[in-house]
């Protein structure tokens, strides 16, 4: 998964992702298909702005040789045997990262839901998280949690 890193800092990747969704809502509740019209896709809602961000984003990642996503990528490329041409494993590289967020948002709204119904399990995983140390856990930290 892309780590935004949105709890620490700022991250346009999470906001590129955020106006593409944004806009796709409102290009799916609009009377008309406005941005089909030159320049006012543009002007209305940034969709396509945010679209070619992550797309290029996406093509640099698959031109990057070196690291753990050029290993990954490389394998993604490879899985049918070079029958996906270079535009449909960005478009399919997109739409995983753009439906990792809504499982991810549904998972997590689940899980506190579900936790909310169990006061005590509840003040037993905050007791834990809050003897961790300040700061972001390491996964190593995170691991030897008892209850999470």
């Amino acid at each position: 998964g892309q780590d935004f890193g949105s709890l620490v800092h700022n991250s346009s990747d999470l906001t590129d992702l955020m106006a593409w969704t944004a806009a796709m809502e409102a290009r799916l509740t609009a009377p008309v298909k406005y941005w089909k019209l030159p320049g006012l896709g543009r002007l209305f809602d940034g969709g396509d702005a945010a679209a070619a961000r992550l797309r290029s984003k996406v093509c640099a990642l698959l031109d990057d040789s070196q690291g753990a996503t050029a290993t990954v990528l490389a394998k993604l490329v490879a899985a049918e045997g070079g029958k996906l041409s270079r535009e449909e494993v960005v478009a399919n590289l997109i739409t995983l990262f753009i439906a990792g967020t809504d499982t991810s948002a549904y998972t997590t709204s689940w899980a506190l839901y579900h936790l909310s119904l169990q006061p005590d399990l509840q003040r037993q995983i905050a007791a834990e998280a809050c003897a961790l140390r300040p700061g972001l856990a390491t996964a190593e930290q995170v691991a030897a949690l008892p209850m999470t």
